[in-house]
């Protein structure tokens, strides 16, 4: 549906941290903050988030999905339309004084070419400073990161390790 949305481990309280620009979630009216209260007539908060997302949020494309969340204290129902989300995962602006500024919410397989396509075109508009925002970004794909940073990184300095992983026992 075009939502990213986090679960309170203490509270079970799903959250919608991000609604997609052109998604399905964003036309229904769903917005950031929003607590999930029910999908249909389940209660969003008496089931893991990965499975109340598997099995009453995600479905076929071009079918109803009814969501009640909760909004400034009033439960508000929203009829969404599932369809197809292209994530854009890289969202970016120059900011004064020639500082661009870029939020990455997520690491996906996208989010390499769409950050390397950012740098450029603010680099084009004369950027010679830049922010990089990962506030509420819950991880992903580790290849993202890796080909974000090498991006950055003069070619020159690109001679030693970049990321290095390993096991709680620190084996890598």
């Amino acid at each position: 549906i075009g939502a990213l949305v986090s679960q309170n481990i203490n509270s079970g309280l799903i959250t919608a941290i991000r609604i997609f620009r052109n998604s399905p979630a964003e036309a229904a009216g769903m917005k950031k903050g929003d607590i999930i209260y029910k999908v249909g007539d389940v209660e969003a908060s008496s089931m893991e988030l990965d499975v109340l997302v598997q099995q009453k949020i995600r479905g076929e494309r071009k079918t109803p999905v009814d969501i009640t969340v909760l909004r400034d204290g009033e439960e508000v129902e929203l009829h969404i339309i599932r369809d197809i989300v292209e994530v854009t995962t890289v969202e970016y602006q120059m900011l004064e004084e020639d500082t661009g500024y870029i939020l990455v919410s997520q690491f996906e397989l996208v989010t390499g070419a769409q950050f390397k396509e950012a740098v450029d075109e603010l680099t084009k508009q004369g950027m010679e400073k830049l922010i990089i925002d990962l506030r509420d970004n819950p991880g992903g794909v580790l290849d993202a990161v890796i080909e974000m940073a090498a991006y950055l990184l003069p070619e020159d300095k690109m001679d030693g390790t970049l990321v290095s992983t390993s096991d709680k026992d620190g084996k890598g």
